[in-house]
Protein backbone atom coordinates (compact mmCIF):
# COMPACT_ATOMS: atom_id res chain seq x y z
CA UNK A 1 0.00 0.00 0.00
CA UNK A 2 1.07 3.13 -0.79
CA UNK A 3 0.95 6.91 1.07
CA UNK A 4 -2.26 8.07 -1.07
CA UNK A 5 -4.04 4.98 -0.39
CA UNK A 6 -3.31 4.67 3.18
CA UNK A 7 -4.15 8.55 3.77
CA UNK A 8 -7.21 7.43 1.92
CA UNK A 9 -8.39 4.32 4.38
CA UNK A 10 -7.42 6.21 7.45
CA UNK A 11 -9.88 8.73 6.49
CA UNK A 12 -12.31 6.52 5.48
CA UNK A 13 -12.32 5.04 8.88
CA UNK A 14 -12.43 7.98 10.87
CA UNK A 15 -16.04 8.97 8.50
CA UNK A 16 -17.18 5.37 10.00
CA UNK A 17 -15.76 5.88 13.53
CA UNK A 18 -17.41 9.49 13.46
CA UNK A 19 -20.98 8.06 12.25
CA UNK A 20 -20.88 5.25 15.01
CA UNK A 21 -20.08 8.42 17.61
CA UNK A 22 -23.73 10.23 16.27
CA UNK A 23 -25.63 6.56 17.55
CA UNK A 24 -23.80 6.09 20.87
CA UNK A 25 -22.00 8.04 23.75
CA UNK A 26 -19.68 5.03 23.74
CA UNK A 27 -17.06 4.68 21.38
CA UNK A 28 -15.09 0.85 20.95
CA UNK A 29 -11.70 2.23 19.54
CA UNK A 30 -9.21 -0.99 18.36
CA UNK A 31 -6.66 0.23 20.34
CA UNK A 32 -5.72 3.05 22.93
CA UNK A 33 -4.68 5.68 20.61
CA UNK A 34 -6.29 4.77 17.23
CA UNK A 35 -5.59 5.76 14.78
CA UNK A 36 -2.33 8.01 15.48
CA UNK A 37 -0.50 5.58 18.02
CA UNK A 38 1.30 1.66 17.28
CA UNK A 39 -0.77 -1.34 18.12
CA UNK A 40 0.42 -2.60 21.45
CA UNK A 41 2.76 -5.32 21.48
CA UNK A 42 1.07 -8.25 21.14
CA UNK A 43 -2.48 -7.17 19.91
CA UNK A 44 -2.50 -9.25 16.41
CA UNK A 45 -1.97 -12.97 16.94
CA UNK A 46 1.27 -14.17 15.64
CA UNK A 47 1.45 -16.29 12.21
CA UNK A 48 1.38 -20.21 12.26
CA UNK A 49 4.90 -21.25 11.50
CA UNK A 50 5.55 -23.25 8.46
CA UNK A 51 6.79 -26.87 8.31
CA UNK A 52 10.41 -27.03 7.70
CA UNK A 53 10.08 -30.47 5.29
CA UNK A 54 8.25 -27.43 3.17
CA UNK A 55 11.42 -26.43 1.74
CA UNK A 56 13.73 -28.80 2.14
CA UNK A 57 11.77 -30.29 -0.67
CA UNK A 58 12.67 -27.22 -2.87
CA UNK A 59 16.61 -27.35 -1.71
CA UNK A 60 18.50 -27.24 -4.62
CA UNK A 61 21.74 -27.93 -3.06
CA UNK A 62 23.41 -29.38 -0.30
CA UNK A 63 24.07 -27.60 3.00
CA UNK A 64 27.94 -27.83 2.43
CA UNK A 65 28.07 -26.16 -0.83
CA UNK A 66 26.29 -22.97 1.00
CA UNK A 67 29.78 -22.80 3.67
CA UNK A 68 31.84 -23.95 1.01
CA UNK A 69 33.74 -21.20 -0.50
CA UNK A 70 33.73 -20.08 -4.32
CA UNK A 71 35.91 -21.79 -6.75
CA UNK A 72 37.53 -18.89 -8.37
CA UNK A 73 36.69 -18.08 -11.86
CA UNK A 74 39.49 -19.32 -14.63
CA UNK A 75 42.28 -16.18 -15.12
CA UNK A 76 40.77 -14.71 -18.83
CA UNK A 77 42.72 -14.91 -21.88
CA UNK A 78 43.61 -11.06 -21.83
CA UNK A 79 44.39 -11.32 -25.56
CA UNK A 80 40.63 -12.22 -26.37
CA UNK A 81 38.39 -9.77 -26.48
CA UNK A 82 35.55 -7.73 -28.31
CA UNK A 83 37.73 -7.08 -30.41
CA UNK A 84 40.45 -9.02 -31.34
CA UNK A 85 38.35 -12.05 -31.32
CA UNK A 86 41.19 -14.72 -31.64
CA UNK A 87 44.49 -14.94 -29.52
CA UNK A 88 46.79 -14.14 -33.10
CA UNK A 89 44.72 -10.99 -34.05
CA UNK A 90 46.35 -9.02 -31.00
CA UNK A 91 49.69 -10.28 -31.70
CA UNK A 92 49.11 -8.74 -35.54
CA UNK A 93 47.99 -5.82 -34.18
CA UNK A 94 50.81 -5.11 -31.95
CA UNK A 95 53.06 -6.46 -35.21
CA UNK A 96 51.53 -3.86 -37.33
CA UNK A 97 51.84 -0.70 -35.21
CA UNK A 98 55.43 -1.52 -34.56
CA UNK A 99 56.07 -1.62 -38.06
CA UNK A 100 53.88 1.19 -39.31
CA UNK A 101 55.71 3.17 -36.60
CA UNK A 102 58.95 2.23 -37.80
CA UNK A 103 57.95 2.81 -41.54
CA UNK A 104 56.32 6.39 -41.16
CA UNK A 105 59.29 8.23 -39.35
CA UNK A 106 60.30 10.73 -41.30
CA UNK A 107 57.41 10.34 -43.36
CA UNK A 108 54.72 12.82 -42.30
CA UNK A 109 53.35 13.82 -45.55
CA UNK A 110 53.15 10.71 -47.34
CA UNK A 111 50.42 8.41 -47.77
CA UNK A 112 50.82 5.15 -47.09
CA UNK A 113 49.01 1.30 -47.30
CA UNK A 114 50.79 -2.09 -46.08
CA UNK A 115 48.41 -4.84 -45.51
CA UNK A 116 49.84 -6.51 -42.58
CA UNK A 117 48.14 -9.52 -42.66
CA UNK A 118 49.92 -10.51 -45.69
CA UNK A 119 53.91 -9.37 -44.54
CA UNK A 120 52.54 -11.94 -41.37
CA UNK A 121 51.10 -14.67 -43.29
CA UNK A 122 54.85 -14.67 -45.57
CA UNK A 123 57.01 -13.85 -42.09
CA UNK A 124 54.75 -16.78 -40.85
CA UNK A 125 56.23 -19.10 -43.72
CA UNK A 126 59.38 -18.46 -43.47
CA UNK A 127 59.85 -18.98 -39.42
CA UNK A 128 58.27 -22.87 -40.39
CA UNK A 129 62.18 -23.10 -41.70
CA UNK A 130 64.09 -20.87 -39.27
CA UNK A 131 65.98 -22.28 -36.21
CA UNK A 132 68.10 -20.92 -33.51
CA UNK A 133 68.29 -16.83 -33.00
CA UNK A 134 66.86 -16.49 -36.23
CA UNK A 135 63.53 -18.39 -35.05
CA UNK A 136 63.57 -16.43 -31.85
CA UNK A 137 64.11 -12.81 -33.20
CA UNK A 138 61.19 -13.42 -35.52
CA UNK A 139 59.08 -14.66 -33.57
CA UNK A 140 59.56 -12.05 -30.54
CA UNK A 141 59.31 -9.13 -33.48
CA UNK A 142 55.56 -10.99 -34.41
CA UNK A 143 54.80 -11.30 -31.00
CA UNK A 144 54.60 -14.69 -31.97
CA UNK A 145 56.17 -15.99 -28.88
CA UNK A 146 53.00 -15.57 -26.46
CA UNK A 147 51.09 -17.88 -29.00
CA UNK A 148 51.23 -21.67 -28.30
CA UNK A 149 51.38 -22.77 -31.41
CA UNK A 150 51.67 -19.59 -34.47
CA UNK A 151 51.51 -22.02 -37.53
CA UNK A 152 48.05 -23.51 -35.64
CA UNK A 153 46.70 -20.44 -34.91
CA UNK A 154 47.41 -18.94 -38.68
CA UNK A 155 45.80 -21.93 -40.25
CA UNK A 156 42.88 -21.58 -38.06
CA UNK A 157 42.81 -17.94 -39.01
CA UNK A 158 43.10 -18.06 -42.13
CA UNK A 159 40.26 -20.43 -42.62
CA UNK A 160 38.08 -18.13 -40.86
CA UNK A 161 39.04 -15.02 -43.05
CA UNK A 162 38.77 -17.05 -46.01
CA UNK A 163 37.20 -19.83 -46.61
CA UNK A 164 33.69 -18.57 -45.02
CA UNK A 165 31.07 -17.63 -47.35
CA UNK A 166 30.80 -13.94 -46.90
CA UNK A 167 28.12 -11.63 -48.17
CA UNK A 168 29.17 -9.46 -50.83
CA UNK A 169 32.86 -9.86 -50.35
CA UNK A 170 35.97 -10.68 -52.39
CA UNK A 171 38.75 -12.03 -50.18
CA UNK A 172 41.31 -14.16 -51.44
CA UNK A 173 44.80 -15.23 -50.68
CA UNK A 174 47.42 -17.30 -52.67
CA UNK A 175 50.97 -18.20 -51.07
CA UNK A 176 54.38 -19.88 -52.74
CA UNK A 177 57.53 -20.39 -52.43
CA UNK A 178 59.57 -20.32 -55.38
CA UNK A 179 62.73 -22.58 -55.01
CA UNK A 180 65.76 -22.71 -57.38
CA UNK A 181 66.47 -26.76 -58.69
CA UNK A 182 69.54 -26.66 -56.49
CA UNK A 183 67.90 -26.48 -53.08
CA UNK A 184 66.30 -29.44 -51.70
CA UNK A 185 63.56 -28.65 -49.07
CA UNK A 186 63.31 -30.95 -45.97
CA UNK A 187 60.26 -33.09 -46.03
CA UNK A 188 58.97 -31.62 -42.90
CA UNK A 189 58.68 -27.54 -44.02
CA UNK A 190 56.91 -29.21 -47.05
CA UNK A 191 54.41 -30.84 -45.57
CA UNK A 192 54.01 -28.45 -42.94
CA UNK A 193 53.95 -25.29 -45.77
CA UNK A 194 50.72 -27.56 -47.34
CA UNK A 195 49.04 -28.45 -44.42
CA UNK A 196 48.95 -24.95 -42.61
CA UNK A 197 49.18 -22.31 -45.46
CA UNK A 198 48.07 -24.12 -48.19
CA UNK A 199 51.50 -23.50 -50.03
CA UNK A 200 53.02 -25.19 -52.58
CA UNK A 201 56.47 -24.84 -53.45
CA UNK A 202 57.61 -24.91 -57.51
CA UNK A 203 61.14 -25.78 -58.62
CA UNK A 204 62.48 -22.87 -61.13
CA UNK A 205 65.90 -22.55 -62.67
CA UNK A 206 67.04 -19.10 -60.94
CA UNK A 207 71.15 -19.50 -61.97
CA UNK A 208 70.36 -19.80 -65.23
CA UNK A 209 66.95 -18.24 -66.19
CA UNK A 210 66.56 -15.23 -63.67
CA UNK A 211 64.79 -12.91 -65.69
CA UNK A 212 62.26 -15.42 -67.07
CA UNK A 213 61.56 -16.63 -63.06
CA UNK A 214 61.16 -12.98 -62.48
CA UNK A 215 58.02 -12.49 -64.52
CA UNK A 216 56.57 -15.80 -63.80
CA UNK A 217 56.72 -14.51 -60.21
CA UNK A 218 54.80 -11.15 -60.93
CA UNK A 219 52.58 -12.68 -63.51
CA UNK A 220 51.54 -15.07 -60.20
CA UNK A 221 51.07 -12.50 -58.10
CA UNK A 222 49.10 -10.08 -60.98
CA UNK A 223 46.56 -13.50 -60.97
CA UNK A 224 45.88 -13.48 -57.47
CA UNK A 225 45.65 -10.20 -57.08
CA UNK A 226 42.79 -8.75 -59.68
CA UNK A 227 46.27 -7.39 -61.84
CA UNK A 228 46.16 -4.19 -58.82
CA UNK A 229 49.67 -5.34 -57.98
CA UNK A 230 52.32 -5.83 -60.62
CA UNK A 231 55.69 -5.67 -60.72
CA UNK A 232 56.09 -7.06 -57.19
CA UNK A 233 59.77 -8.22 -58.34
CA UNK A 234 61.14 -4.89 -60.15
CA UNK A 235 64.25 -5.78 -62.75
CA UNK A 236 67.49 -6.62 -61.12
CA UNK A 237 65.98 -7.85 -58.38
CA UNK A 238 66.28 -11.69 -59.44
CA UNK A 239 69.74 -12.74 -59.78
CA UNK A 240 71.60 -16.00 -60.55
CA UNK A 241 72.38 -15.68 -56.55
CA UNK A 242 68.54 -16.39 -55.97
CA UNK A 243 67.73 -19.40 -54.54
CA UNK A 244 64.37 -18.99 -52.60
CA UNK A 245 61.31 -16.45 -53.22
CA UNK A 246 58.31 -16.67 -50.65
CA UNK A 247 55.21 -14.79 -52.36
CA UNK A 248 52.30 -13.96 -50.62
CA UNK A 249 49.01 -12.28 -52.73
CA UNK A 250 46.11 -10.94 -51.25
CA UNK A 251 42.74 -9.38 -52.81
CA UNK A 252 39.93 -7.81 -51.21
CA UNK A 253 36.82 -6.23 -52.60
CA UNK A 254 34.19 -5.08 -50.11
CA UNK A 255 31.28 -2.78 -50.21
CA UNK A 256 29.92 -0.29 -47.16
CA UNK A 257 26.50 -1.56 -45.50
CA UNK A 258 25.09 2.01 -45.90
CA UNK A 259 26.82 3.14 -49.73
CA UNK A 260 27.75 6.71 -49.66
CA UNK A 261 26.32 9.78 -51.74
CA UNK A 262 28.21 10.87 -54.75
CA UNK A 263 31.14 12.86 -54.12
CA UNK A 264 31.29 16.82 -54.12
CA UNK A 265 34.01 19.38 -53.18
CA UNK A 266 34.94 19.76 -49.68
CA UNK A 267 37.85 21.26 -47.70
CA UNK A 268 40.04 19.06 -46.29
CA UNK A 269 42.53 20.62 -43.42
CA UNK A 270 45.92 18.76 -43.78
CA UNK A 271 47.77 21.12 -41.19
CA UNK A 272 46.93 24.02 -39.32
CA UNK A 273 48.31 26.43 -42.25
CA UNK A 274 46.54 24.33 -45.32
CA UNK A 275 43.92 23.44 -46.41
CA UNK A 276 42.95 22.06 -49.91
CA UNK A 277 39.82 20.87 -51.60
CA UNK A 278 39.36 16.97 -52.27
CA UNK A 279 36.06 14.62 -53.01
CA UNK A 280 33.92 13.99 -50.03
CA UNK A 281 31.29 11.65 -50.15
CA UNK A 282 28.79 11.45 -47.50
CA UNK A 283 26.44 8.77 -46.03
CA UNK A 284 23.49 8.41 -43.66
CA UNK A 285 23.70 5.01 -41.97
CA UNK A 286 24.93 3.06 -38.65
CA UNK A 287 28.50 4.25 -37.42
CA UNK A 288 30.03 4.05 -33.66
CA UNK A 289 32.23 7.20 -32.94
CA UNK A 290 34.50 7.79 -29.85
CA UNK A 291 36.39 11.32 -28.97
CA UNK A 292 39.58 9.57 -27.44
CA UNK A 293 41.09 11.70 -25.07
CA UNK A 294 44.00 9.48 -24.56
CA UNK A 295 44.82 9.12 -28.52
CA UNK A 296 43.35 13.06 -28.88
CA UNK A 297 41.21 11.77 -31.39
CA UNK A 298 38.24 10.98 -32.94
CA UNK A 299 37.95 7.20 -33.53
CA UNK A 300 35.27 6.33 -36.34
CA UNK A 301 33.45 2.69 -37.13
CA UNK A 302 32.23 2.25 -40.38
CA UNK A 303 30.74 -1.22 -41.07
CA UNK A 304 30.95 -2.95 -44.07
CA UNK A 305 29.57 -6.21 -45.77
CA UNK A 306 30.96 -9.45 -45.00
CA UNK A 307 31.71 -8.62 -41.06
CA UNK A 308 34.23 -6.12 -42.28
CA UNK A 309 34.87 -2.32 -40.70
CA UNK A 310 36.88 0.60 -41.80
CA UNK A 311 38.46 2.04 -38.79
CA UNK A 312 39.42 5.73 -39.13
CA UNK A 313 41.45 7.54 -36.37
CA UNK A 314 41.20 11.16 -36.87
CA UNK A 315 43.37 13.26 -34.61
CA UNK A 316 42.14 16.18 -33.12
CA UNK A 317 45.33 18.52 -34.46
CA UNK A 318 45.50 18.22 -38.14
CA UNK A 319 48.44 16.39 -39.08
CA UNK A 320 49.51 15.16 -35.18
CA UNK A 321 49.99 11.38 -35.19
CA UNK A 322 52.08 11.77 -32.50
CA UNK A 323 49.79 9.86 -30.08
CA UNK A 324 49.55 6.87 -32.98
CA UNK A 325 53.34 6.81 -33.99
CA UNK A 326 55.22 6.96 -30.67
CA UNK A 327 56.22 3.48 -28.73
CA UNK A 328 52.68 3.74 -26.92
CA UNK A 329 50.41 3.94 -29.43
CA UNK A 330 49.71 0.53 -30.59
CA UNK A 331 48.57 0.63 -26.62
CA UNK A 332 46.50 3.30 -27.19
CA UNK A 333 45.06 2.19 -30.27
CA UNK A 334 43.98 -1.13 -28.81
CA UNK A 335 42.22 0.25 -25.50
CA UNK A 336 40.29 2.33 -28.33
CA UNK A 337 39.18 -0.41 -30.80
CA UNK A 338 38.77 -2.62 -27.16
CA UNK A 339 35.77 0.90 -26.29
CA UNK A 340 34.48 1.13 -29.97
CA UNK A 341 33.52 -2.32 -30.09
CA UNK A 342 31.51 -2.92 -27.25
CA UNK A 343 28.75 -1.08 -28.82
CA UNK A 344 26.98 -4.01 -30.99
CA UNK A 345 25.86 -3.39 -33.99
CA UNK A 346 22.23 -3.12 -33.80
CA UNK A 347 22.99 0.07 -31.16
CA UNK A 348 25.30 2.10 -33.38
CA UNK A 349 24.35 5.99 -33.67
CA UNK A 350 22.34 7.20 -36.68
CA UNK A 351 25.90 9.44 -37.88
CA UNK A 352 25.79 11.42 -41.39
CA UNK A 353 29.67 10.65 -41.85
CA UNK A 354 31.61 12.60 -44.81
CA UNK A 355 35.14 11.55 -45.63
CA UNK A 356 37.46 11.83 -48.77
CA UNK A 357 37.32 9.30 -51.71
CA UNK A 358 40.81 8.13 -51.65
CA UNK A 359 43.45 5.53 -53.88
CA UNK A 360 47.14 4.95 -52.53
CA UNK A 361 49.63 2.50 -54.31
CA UNK A 362 52.82 2.14 -52.09
CA UNK A 363 55.52 0.14 -52.40
CA UNK A 364 57.76 -0.68 -49.08
CA UNK A 365 61.29 0.16 -49.67
CA UNK A 366 63.22 -0.96 -47.78
CA UNK A 367 61.43 -3.39 -45.55
CA UNK A 368 64.81 -5.28 -44.48
CA UNK A 369 65.95 -2.04 -42.59
CA UNK A 370 62.84 -1.84 -40.96
CA UNK A 371 62.41 -5.22 -39.54
CA UNK A 372 65.89 -5.01 -38.81
CA UNK A 373 64.96 -2.14 -36.01
CA UNK A 374 62.45 -3.64 -35.03
CA UNK A 375 64.85 -6.53 -34.16
CA UNK A 376 64.82 -9.30 -36.79
CA UNK A 377 68.44 -9.03 -37.65
CA UNK A 378 69.66 -12.92 -37.95
CA UNK A 379 67.91 -13.93 -40.90
CA UNK A 380 69.06 -10.61 -43.05
CA UNK A 381 73.09 -11.57 -41.92
CA UNK A 382 74.76 -14.77 -44.37
CA UNK A 383 76.86 -15.52 -41.60
CA UNK A 384 74.26 -16.10 -38.69
CA UNK A 385 71.24 -16.66 -40.59
CA UNK A 386 69.56 -20.58 -39.52
CA UNK A 387 67.67 -21.72 -42.18
CA UNK A 388 68.14 -25.54 -41.04
CA UNK A 389 64.82 -26.51 -40.55
CA UNK A 390 63.76 -25.38 -44.56
CA UNK A 391 67.07 -26.90 -46.44
CA UNK A 392 70.08 -28.60 -44.68
CA UNK A 393 72.63 -27.36 -42.86
CA UNK A 394 74.83 -27.50 -46.18
CA UNK A 395 72.94 -25.08 -47.87
CA UNK A 396 74.24 -21.40 -46.63
CA UNK A 397 70.80 -19.51 -46.76
CA UNK A 398 69.67 -16.29 -45.87
CA UNK A 399 67.18 -14.05 -46.15
CA UNK A 400 68.33 -11.19 -49.11
CA UNK A 401 65.16 -9.25 -49.71
CA UNK A 402 61.78 -8.72 -48.63
CA UNK A 403 59.61 -6.74 -50.87
CA UNK A 404 55.83 -5.47 -50.42
CA UNK A 405 53.41 -3.45 -52.31
CA UNK A 406 49.98 -2.99 -51.75
CA UNK A 407 46.98 -0.74 -53.30
CA UNK A 408 43.85 0.46 -51.92
CA UNK A 409 40.94 2.50 -53.60
CA UNK A 410 37.88 3.97 -51.73
CA UNK A 411 34.86 5.52 -53.51
CA UNK A 412 31.48 5.82 -52.54
CA UNK A 413 30.67 1.64 -53.33
CA UNK A 414 33.55 0.59 -50.82
CA UNK A 415 36.85 -0.64 -50.87
CA UNK A 416 39.01 -2.47 -53.37
CA UNK A 417 42.24 -3.31 -51.83
CA UNK A 418 45.50 -5.69 -52.77
CA UNK A 419 48.64 -6.56 -51.26
CA UNK A 420 51.24 -8.55 -52.25
CA UNK A 421 53.86 -10.38 -49.37
CA UNK A 422 21.08 2.42 -52.92
CA UNK A 423 19.47 2.11 -49.79
CA UNK A 424 16.45 4.82 -48.50
CA UNK A 425 16.50 4.61 -44.66
CA UNK A 426 13.66 6.89 -42.74
CA UNK A 427 15.01 8.25 -39.68
CA UNK A 428 13.12 10.10 -36.69
CA UNK A 429 15.96 11.33 -35.26
CA UNK A 430 18.64 13.69 -36.85
CA UNK A 431 22.13 12.20 -37.95
CA UNK A 432 25.15 13.05 -36.00
CA UNK A 433 27.59 14.64 -38.24
CA UNK A 434 30.87 13.01 -38.18
CA UNK A 435 33.28 14.63 -40.80
CA UNK A 436 36.64 13.30 -41.54
CA UNK A 437 37.99 16.65 -43.17
CA UNK A 438 41.81 16.03 -41.96
CA UNK A 439 44.24 13.67 -41.98
CA UNK A 440 43.65 10.17 -40.73
CA UNK A 441 44.97 6.66 -40.26
CA UNK A 442 42.33 3.99 -41.49
CA UNK A 443 42.40 0.08 -40.56
CA UNK A 444 40.70 -1.67 -42.37
CA UNK A 445 39.42 -5.27 -39.94
CA UNK A 446 37.96 -8.40 -39.97
CA UNK A 447 35.16 -7.96 -36.88
CA UNK A 448 35.20 -12.05 -36.77
CA UNK A 449 38.29 -12.38 -35.87
CA UNK A 450 39.59 -9.08 -35.31
CA UNK A 451 42.61 -9.32 -37.80
CA UNK A 452 43.77 -6.18 -39.15
CA UNK A 453 43.51 -6.46 -43.49
CA UNK A 454 44.86 -3.35 -44.43
CA UNK A 455 46.63 -0.10 -42.40
CA UNK A 456 47.81 3.40 -43.20
CA UNK A 457 46.99 6.98 -43.21
CA UNK A 458 45.75 8.99 -45.48
CA UNK A 459 47.45 12.83 -45.59
CA UNK A 460 47.14 14.32 -48.80
CA UNK A 461 43.80 12.31 -50.10
CA UNK A 462 44.18 11.15 -53.72
CA UNK A 463 41.88 9.52 -56.50
CA UNK A 464 44.37 9.84 -59.35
Amino acid sequence: MNAASGLVLIVSLIGICTGLGKKSASINLPWPGYPFQRPPEGYFPALPQEDVYYYEAYDLGEADDLTAPEAPNPKPDRRVSSAFKVDVSRSLHDFTFDLYSTMVQNKSSENIVISPLSIYTAMSMLTLGLGGNSRSQALKVMHGEIINDIHVSMEQLSQALFEENRENVTLTAANRIFVDRSIQLLKPFKRQLQSEYHASAKKVNFLRQPELNRRRINGFVQRHTNKKIKNLAPPGSITRDTRLFIANAMYLKAYWKTPFSSSSKRTFRVTSDEVISTQTMTSMGACTHIADDDLRATVVRNPMKGSLSMIMIVPNAAGDFSRIEDSNGKQRVRRALEKIYETDEDWMSFCQLSMPKFKIDYTVQNLVRDLKKMGMKDVFDSSAADLTRMTSADEKLYVSDFRHKASIEVNEKGVEGAAATSVVASQRMMPWPVPVDRPFMFILRDDKTGATLFAGKVVRPDID
